[in-house]
């Protein structure tokens, strides 16, 4: 995972649960404090022994504007729960421990601040994000629930209308563990831990192969049933699922046997 984090930052989960309570409204990764982020130096805080899998959260949701996923806060609102009870199993294990969220518009530099150092950045972490929803560890938290209605929000497609989430979707289900997937459609108040797993666990679909998604993915959009902000977006998720794909089942084996060997 740490090599996940050269080009990528996690957020801690703590961070976005106070900013939740002050009303707060999550910022790009240019304006996140940097005491927020986990990185490579402050990765330690994650290293929570015997808990299940990863301590990592990675969000699958719609973006409601094109400028900003959520400018109102009702998805971090939606999610602060979940990250409550993650956080208590992570406390568990020392008082430093966290979570540490992969939330793409503070994970990442933002348009249309990016320079070009951070614009290099943004480009080597999208190339890698397959990684984060493929790998077999971490959690993935698919945000299928009712798109807010209190707005008049740029874009009002549901979960399963556009094209970044059906890719989302998909690459969890490649090898993740069985528990490690969920669906924040499904939760009904749980507050640790394990009645999480219990009530979100999602049904993962069967691996899709890359000619199979490349094929509906292109199919989707000529129909209308799916779509992207952007054009491009297209052939950029195709060739993401498919070496994030191929990577899965590489590195499969090598990752479960350190997992398995460090509980």
């Amino acid at each position: 995972m740490e090599a996940m984090l050269v080009s990528t930052d996690l957020v801690d989960a703590q961070y976005l649960v106070a900013l939740a309570e002050a009303g707060g409204i999550v910022p790009s990764w240019q304006e996140c404090p940097l005491e927020a982020r986990i990185n490579r130096d402050s990765v330690w805080r994650l290293r929570c022994w015997g808990f299940v899998n990863l301590p990592v959260l990675v969000l699958s949701y719609p973006w409601l504007d094109a400028h900003h996923p959520d400018r109102l806060g009702e998805t971090l609102r939606s999610i602060v729960p979940v990250l409550r009870a993650l956080l208590a199993k992570a406390a568990e294990y020392g008082t430093h421990a966290t979570i540490g969220v992969l939330w793409d518009f503070l994970s990442l530099p933002q348009k249309p601040y990016r320079d070009e150092a951070e614009a290099a950045r943004f480009k080597a972490g999208l190339r890698s994000i397959n990684s984060w929803y493929s790998h077999p560890c971490t959690h993935v938290l698919l945000v299928k629930t009712p798109l807010p209605v209190g707005a008049d929000y740029g874009n009002t497609r549901p979960y399963s209308a556009r094209g970044w989430t059906y890719f989302e979707e998909r690459m969890s289900a490649v090898v993740k563990d069985d528990y490690c997937l969920w669906d924040l459609s499904r939760y009904e108040g749980a507050a640790d831990y394990v009645t999480c797993l219990r009530q979100m666990r999602h049904q993962r679909l069967p691996p899709t192969s890359p000619e199979r998604v490349a094929a509906e993915l292109r199919e989707g959009v000529a129909s209308g049933a799916l779509a992207f902000t952007a054009s491009a977006d297209l052939e950029t998720v195709i060739g993401l699922y498919s070496r994030g794909f191929e990577t899965a089942f590489d590195s499969y084996r090598a990752i479960r046997e350190v997992s398995e060997a460090t509980r």
